[in-house]
């Protein structure tokens, strides 16, 4: 067996967002380990602009930490959709927006010890906003922030959901990227 190969996996527990597992592998000294895990169809996260510089964030409370946090949309994989058809559709639950374009601009593990779950992050271009279609575990509150507030949002702590902050981080990326792009033709 090669180091890091499993030998056997074991399903603890299992609901309809994840499973919850415990591997047997080989470790680098080629004894055998033990490691458990959340194992995760996958998620996507959504940056909306409603304007140039005019974003769509949504505040919620959250179970785990017992408190109010401000976030982009998103949520899991619903399994047979691509993770595009997935943004567009929780862009629409949580914020009611309707993307009038939407694209790729990253992918993270939100926390590669924990989980194998993929985040595919979007940016969206909103063009209209109708009522929204949370389920029942969800209550938001939509926000409109410019970029610079959340920039000070996240620098104070306000915003401190990691998966916001990694997907604030992909679009500033993108943007910075497209400038310079522009800047060279």
């Amino acid at each position: 067996m090669d180091k890091y190969s499993t030998c056997r996996s074991e399903l603890i527990s299992e609901n309809p967002y994840w499973k919850y597992l415990a591997d047997d592998y080989i470790l680098p000294n080629f004894r055998t380990g033990k490691y458990y895990y959340v194992d995760s169809p996958g998620s996507v996260l959504v940056v909306p602009t409603i304007d140039v510089d005019e974003f769509v964030m949504v505040r919620q409370y959250r179970y785990l930490s017992r408190k109010i946090s401000l976030e982009f949309p998103g949520g899991g994989m619903i399994a047979g959709t691509s993770p595009k058809e997935n943004a567009i559709r929780e862009l629409c639950e949580e914020t009611g927006c309707v993307a009038a374009s939407i694209q790729k601009i990253g992918e993270f593990n939100p926390c590669v010890g924990l989980t194998n779950e993929i985040c595919n992050v979007f940016f969206a271009e909103v063009s209209e906003q109708k009522q929204t279609k949370c389920d029942e575990s969800e209550e938001f509150e939509i926000v409109r922030l410019h970029g610079a507030q959340i920039d000070e949002m996240i620098a104070c702590g306000t915003v401190c959901n990691g998966m916001t902050i990694a997907a604030w981080g992909c679009y500033q990326t993108n943007r910075k990227i497209s400038n310079k792009q522009e800047l060279n033709k």
